[in-house]
């Protein structure tokens, strides 16, 4: 592990090149250019503060400021899951024909998705300027949130970049994965609202967590709770321990199945 750590460091202009790279492609020829990574967000934002706050009534005082306040850290989840980890297979060819660390490809992507994902905060910050909402103190908090969010996906985008290589069919699997997560996760609703006896599981959702604090700082402009969020942050480093140990196992075997 201590030797991956340093290789990735050593390669850290390649990752940095790697994330460049995945940006410009991602609007090239395209018209709106970064716009694009707003404006996505922000149409499914506008849709489902529509339906929960209009169809459904959720009776949440500014509902719309509730939702995105866990559904742009959501979002990051999501990208990792499904377009990060697929960047390992998709550059196959660059594994047979260079020699790097593989796992490069995955934290390039997971840059590139914080580059996205910090453009979305900046929008959704003037936004809680615009409403008056309360910014200090649990903006002060962000940066160690963020950096568990960061951890917590990297990890998760490991696991499955080997599964995508392995298995074909993962890219699907995920898909329905990160449906079921959504909904088991506390975007569309407070988590006050799940029974009692289903919070004990409900509590095992390491998103749960981290909404949570991220809902915790944005809509009530609260610090979130300390011991909470410490035990997310190390929880967070876990999965991408876990994630990048599995990830060193399998990635001898990549070149001759890419």
């Amino acid at each position: 592990m201590r030797h991956s750590i340093s290789e990735v460091i050593r390669y850290r202009g390649l990752i940095k090149q790697l994330a460049v790279r995945d940006l410009k492609l991602r609007y090239e020829r395209s018209t709106l250019g970064f716009l694009w990574s707003l404006l996505n967000p922000l149409t499914m934002i506008a849709i489902y503060a529509f339906f929960f706050s209009v169809v459904v009534k959720m009776r949440v005082e500014h509902y719309p400021i509730f939702l995105v306040s866990a559904l742009l850290p959501w979002n990051f989840v999501a990208r990792g899951l499904l377009s990060v980890s697929l960047l390992p297979y998709q550059n196959g060819y660059l594994l047979n024909r260079a020699a790097f660390p593989a796992e490069s490809l995955v934290f390039s992507g997971m840059i590139a998705n914080l580059v996205d994902f910090c453009l979305e905060m900046t929008i959704f910050t003037l936004i809680l300027v615009g409403f008056g909402m309360p910014l200090f103190p649990g903006v002060l908090a962000l940066p160690l949130i963020m950096i568990a969010l960061f951890t917590f996906t990297s990890g998760v985008a490991l696991i499955f970049a080997v599964a995508n290589i392995f298995y074909r069919d993962t890219q699907y699997v995920a898909g329905i994965i990160a449906t079921a997560w959504l909904y088991l996760t506390p975007v569309f609703y407070p988590a006050s609202l799940v029974p009692e006896r289903f919070q004990f599981w409900y509590s095992l959702n390491p998103m749960v967590h981290l909404t949570s604090c991220f809902r915790k700082s944005l809509y009530d402009g609260a610090l979130p709770d300390w011991t909470s969020l410490m035990i997310t942050v190390l929880v967070s480093f876990g999965v991408l321990a876990l994630g990048w140990t599995f990830f060193n196992k399998h990635k001898a075997d990549f070149a001759e199945l890419v």
